[in-house]
């Protein structure tokens, strides 16, 4: 230990304060990769964080809460009566909730809250503290248009108290009264405290929530144990009481429930940014060759002087170790930089995934994994990656070490046959994580198969890379001459060096194209959804999270359908956080005219698909999506059983659907069964059918007319939603761009660094060629042909092993990962930007390696031994 201590000051000190650039290549390719993973990391923990606190400043002091399924859709008031004459209960309190806009910004969607705002102990469970309010009780209890607004939304807009403002709800728009003002801290804070709370009878209908006087309905439950009462206790009190479709649970395991949603996501990013940090192995290992090369003479020195080979070998990779955890650290604070700007596209990524309102908040920083994890990761990465080429001077005499780095070349090259093993044996290994991941629903196995599996390819098929540049010698030659001949020959001679930088770059640009694939594949699929379809689509202008729009009210369906620019109308609910076998799933209640559109794109059509349309809108069957099949195994003819508001409901599976509107999957219904047994006659959008010779200016005019004037409506045709949410895919998958940066940052500093060295090593050769004629242009030609040889070759090879990667993500990962079943698609430009760009960066690269050459007198590169 002493001795590589004193290796590392007295020798490795001196060594890499001489190479600043080439110390620079190693710390950045680290820092690159390791910043990747941090963004990544750290975004999505920083939004499930918020999400978590969302929902803990909802449940307030509740220690139980009462809902059907995740919350997300209403039963009945009544339920409200029974738990309070639980024993075991001190305190119940029914919430609702909803969304409202305001009519003047319909964009500023807010969260409403119907909850007791009269009652002392129901502000304090929810940790509401009114700031002023009006002193009548009864002028608040009588006036269902009564709100109260936090602090800092009421300065916002300038308005206080007996203030009017107008907004827009599942009611349509009116006129309502600022009654209250509080404090922006508790349910309040909850949603970047853009929230409105009123009076639980008046908000219901506001949300939706009320069907008639004998059907009103709430969302949840909060609840207080009496004192001496444990939590078992009164849960096993409470399920005894109430029907089965209810859950009860604590806080706690809600916002469990929450976390595991989005888990699928945060695997697939970090998977995909684990890629490029293992991209930086390349990197680092063509660098450490370089070096050892470099610093053979001093070596045999060391040793002839009594070092032992171990001990420079371990110093070799100890000197990689600490490049690797300077880098680490140095990407760990890059990482953080950069996830304040991914975190917001990281969150319209989990919006439109998860149909949940995802904010991007404060960043959330786990110490023990940003200061231990990743520098730890960083750190082994560069060692292990410097581990062969520093071996190599074990295997050295001495005396030949110092007859010169020319000799030194041959002696230590790339067992391809091992690497060749090592490839097919990852692969394999990978597709065998990646089976057993989709038989078991592990996102972990999944990731860890996909990740496998990318660099097994880039290991498997990397040893073509000589062979290919071995063929490129006649052609270049024919058709560049010498130019072309010189650069075949120093491909040729060179090849090992060159395919590890090679395999770098294709590694990154793997990463790139596989990433690319899952957005077009996923914008594919969603354009071709049942969904959208017919000439326009109305909705509320207020967002319920994702793409899809706030639920308005029902009951503008026969005036839509009566318009003369509308020949059809087709309607559209979709039920979010109903749960099937503890998952997370959506039901989707469809008109008959919509429904028969599902059956009909599905992939797996039905044999009588008039029969199973007919027995569906009967309320005597159901469809399902694909990745309900994937996720729960049932398919067409088995039997499901859904809890619903009236009971369980059971229903034989007449078909499987292509759809889109949960991650885990979805059970698909007649509206009119929907409306029976959800008591639930609100829709999320309407789909038109203009009338002949109608225009969408006619259908806005006619609508502004009829419902435009109760109800705050957005009328966007069919192709401008799909292109509102492509816009939303992009937004949620710009972080792919950050990817291609990768490429070019990976295939300048390779490629650089490789000509660099090409440079060092044949200082006397360009020598020669100088003083024998050749051409400082000549030189530089060749150079550049090399050059773009090399990168030529990564592109291909990358785009091979994304076509692999995109090919393993979009077909097995991503439906276990996230959920949803895509139909494959290949980014054929983000193949060519990536080649594009990587012959790009290779040209610069080999020419500005030569401009390097030329500026050192021919003469004293000769005498270069």
């Amino acid at each position: 230990m002493r001795s590589l201590l004193s290796l590392l000051w007295t020798v490795s000190r001196r060594e890499l304060i001489a190479r600043p650039v080439r110390v620079a290549l190693v710390v950045g390719s680290v820092a690159t990769g390791v910043a990747l993973l941090t963004a990544m990391r750290v975004a999505t923990d920083s939004i499930v964080a918020g999400y978590m606190a969302d929902l803990a400043r909802m449940a307030g002091k509740a220690q139980l809460q009462i809902t059907i399924g995740t919350g997300e859709a209403g039963f009945s008031e009544d339920v409200l009566e029974t738990v309070r004459r639980v024993p075991e209960v001190r305190q119940a309190a029914g919430m609702v909730r909803g969304a409202v806009a305001f009519a003047d910004a319909p964009e500023q969607t807010l969260e409403l809250f119907g909850i007791d705002v009269m009652q002392k102990d129901v502000l304090d469970l929810y940790g509401v503290e009114t700031l002023a309010r009006t002193a009548d009780d009864f002028a608040i209890l009588n006036d269902p248009r009564a709100v109260f607004l936090p602090e800092p939304v009421a300065r916002e807009r300038g308005l206080s108290l007996e203030s009017r403002v107008v907004l827009s709800g599942v009611d349509g728009t009116h006129e309502y009264t600022v009654r209250g003002i509080f404090a922006p801290k508790g349910l309040p804070e909850a949603f970047g405290g853009q929230v409105v709370a009123m009076y639980l009878p008046a908000a219901q209908p506001v949300a939706g929530r009320r069907g008639d006087l004998t059907a009103s309905q709430i969302d949840q439950i909060d609840v207080r144990v009496a004192d001496g009462v444990t939590l078992d206790a009164a849960k096993a009190a409470l399920e005894r009481a109430l029907p089965p479709e209810l859950v009860v649970a604590e806080p706690a395991q809600r916002r469990l429930l929450g976390a595991q949603v989005v888990d699928g996501l945060r695997a697939t990013l970090v998977g995909m940014s684990t890629l490029a940090l293992l991209a930086s192995i390349f990197i680092v290992y063509a660098s450490a060759t370089t070096l050892v090369r470099q610093r053979t003479p001093n070596m045999a020195t060391l040793m002839t002087l009594g070092a032992k080979a171990g001990d420079l070998v371990r110093t070799m990779i100890a000197e990689a170790a600490i490049l690797g955890a300077a880098g680490s650290f140095v990407g760990v604070g890059i990482g953080l930089l950069l996830a304040n700007f991914v975190a917001g596209d990281v969150a319209a990524g989990m919006s439109l995934n998860y149909a949940i309102a995802f904010d991007s908040p404060i960043l959330s920083i786990d110490p023990l994994i940003l200061l231990i994890v990743h520098p730890l990761g960083g750190t082994l990465t560069a060692a292990a990656s410097a581990f062969l080429p520093a071996r190599a001077l074990a295997r050295l005499d001495p005396l030949v070490l110092q007859r010169g780095t020319e000799k030194t070349v041959s002696s230590a090259r790339l067992p391809l046959q091992p690497i060749l093993l090592i490839g097919v044996s990852s692969t394999a290994l990978g597709a065998a994580a990646i089976g057993h991941g989709v038989a078991t629903v592990s996102a972990l196995w999944c990731t860890l198969g996909g990740v496998a599996t990318v660099l097994g390819s880039v290991l498997a098929l990397a040893p073509l890379l000589p062979w290919l540049w071995s063929s490129l010698y006649a052609p270049l030659t024919r058709m560049g001459g010498i130019t072309g001949q010189l650069a075949a020959e120093n491909l040729r001679r060179s090849s090992d060096r060159s395919l590890v930088t090679a395999c770098a770059v294709a590694l990154s640009i793997a990463v790139a194209i596989g990433a690319s694939s899952l957005v077009v594949s996923f914008r594919s699929s969603v354009a071709s959804w049942y969904g959208f379809a017919g000439d326009a689509l109305v909705s509320a202008r207020a967002s319920g999270g994702g793409w899809l729009p706030a639920p308005v009210s029902g009951d503008i369906e026969a005036s839509l359908a009566a318009l003369p620019s509308v020949s059809g109308v087709e309607v559209l609910r979709v039920a979010q956080g109903q749960l099937f076998r503890g998952q997370r799933i959506a039901v989707a209640a469809l008109s008959p005219g919509m429904l028969l559109s599902a059956v009909r794109q599905s992939a797996q059509q039905p044999e009588d698909v008039a029969g199973a349309v007919a027995a569906i809108n009967a309320g005597t069957a159901a469809a399902v999506s694909e990745n309900f099949v994937r996720h729960f195994g049932v398919d067409a003819g088995d039997a499901i059983e859904v809890a619903t508001p009236g009971g369980a409901l059971a229903l034989p599976v007449v078909a499987v659907v292509s759809d889109y509107t949960s991650d885990k999957g979805s059970v698909i219904v007649a509206r009119r069964l929907y409306r029976d047994r959800w008591n639930d006659s609100l829709v999320n959008y309407y789909s038109v059918e203009l009338a002949p010779g109608a225009t969408m200016s006619d259908l806005r005019s006619d609508v502004g007319r009829s419902a435009g004037a109760t109800h705050a409506l957005s009328i966007l045709a069919t192709r401008e939603m799909v292109a509102r949410v492509d816009g939303l895919i992009g937004q949620a998958f710009a972080d792919i761009d950050t990817i291609k940066l990768l490429v070019v940052f990976l295939a300048v500093a390779g490629i650089g660094d490789l000509m660099a060295s090409y440079v060092l090593d044949r200082r006397r050769e360009l020598a020669l060629l100088r003083l024998a004629g050749a051409l400082d242009s000549t030189i530089m030609r060749t150079m550049a042909t090399e050059a773009v040889c090399i990168g030529v070759a990564a592109a291909l090879l990358g785009t091979a092993i994304g076509a692999v990667s995109a090919w393993v993500w979009v077909s097995f990962n991503y439906p276990i990962l996230v959920g949803y079943v895509l139909v494959p698609r290949f980014a054929w430009d983000s193949a060519a930007i990536c080649l594009a760009l990587s012959v790009a960066a290779a040209a610069v690269a080999g020419v500005g390696a030569a401009r390097v050459a030329l500026l050192q007198p021919a003469l004293e590169g000769v005498r270069y031994e």
